[in-house]
């Protein structure tokens, strides 16, 4: 019965988050479309009064880890050493 999740782990996707990606995340593990995850939350956000659904949404983003597969910055990305002059002159082509 439980054979899909054989050696998946659950975590939030950052790729296809609309807020945090827990719900991506949640729908990647059950092999599932994201949008029936997020219309089950919103219907039993609807059907608790919202905040029982909060706690969870809030619980599940601070326990479940980023997917690392999916950094949402490139590791080898460098900063741009921007300096004052540099500013100055491209204000000035405007």
């Amino acid at each position: 019965m439980f054979e899909q999740f054989k050696g998946k782990k659950l975590t939030r996707s950052p790729k296809d988050a609309l807020v945090f990606g827990v719900a991506a995340g949640l729908a990647q593990y059950a092999s599932v479309d994201v949008v029936f995850v997020r219309l089950a939350f919103i219907v039993a956000a609807i059907f608790t009064a919202w905040w029982p659904m909060l706690v969870v949404y809030v619980c599940a983003m601070v326990l479940m880890p980023i997917d690392p597969a999916q950094d949402t910055v490139p590791t080898t990305q460098e900063p741009k050493d921007v300096t004052p002059t540099e500013r100055m002159d491209n204000s000035q082509n405007m």
